[in-house]
């Protein structure tokens, strides 16, 4: 279990850009359009939430029925400076064969450039699928810290408490399978980025 926060995107809509664009080619006369233009796009550029979308490699990959298989995806980013935890985060409209699923994954990625992680990809159907090659499978979202957490489900918990009972066991309480709890960042400070 993986406990998940994250900060949304919003977008205010403004004038349109042919009006933004007039505006601005009246403030900075001194400038060229196209420098007035590359200004524009510089600013009203959507702040990157994550650090690099992952896709598969070159070449298709088949997943045999009922398996599940570790596909490996190019990390194209810059160098980090540190090893760095990041969430995998499958896309919103995949674009992969429905059949398919693939699901969020906490990984870090080392020092320096790194070039490949594996992405778990599993196919439940009982016909081998075809992943495309350069598929897109999702982003790496840059994190702020994991944290362990002690979890009980609840169908083990009156179990548990059954069989201390009747074993008088001297222990007050039972084993606990820990899980993470994720805390997604955007501050460039806290990447690692150089």
């Amino acid at each position: 279990m993986v406990i998940m926060s994250s900060k949304k995107r919003t977008q205010v809509q403004g004038e349109s850009d042919g009006a933004v664009i007039d505006i601005m080619n009246v403030a900075f006369r001194e400038l060229t359009v196209e420098r007035v233009n590359a200004l524009l796009d510089f600013v009203q550029r959507p702040a990157e939430e994550y650090l690099c979308v992952l896709r598969t490699s070159k070449n298709n990959i088949t997943v045999p029925q009922g398996q599940s298989v570790m596909v490996p995806c190019r990390v194209d980013c810059g160098p980090l400076e540190r090893r760095t935890p990041v969430l995998f985060e499958r896309a919103l409209d995949p674009s992969w064969p429905t059949d398919l699923d693939v699901s969020e994954q906490l990984l870090t990625l080392p020092r320096g450039s790194p070039h490949r992680v594996n992405i778990a990809v599993h196919n439940p159907t009982k016909h081998d699928v075809v992943l495309g090659r350069r598929t897109p499978l999702g982003n790496l979202q840059l994190i702020a810290s994991v944290t362990p957490l002690e979890v009980v489900r609840k169908d083990l918990r009156s179990s548990v408490t059954n069989s201390l009972s009747s074993e008088n066991d001297s222990s007050p309480h039972p084993k606990r399978p820990k899980v993470a709890s994720v805390h997604p960042t955007s501050d460039p400070a806290m990447t690692g980025l150089h």
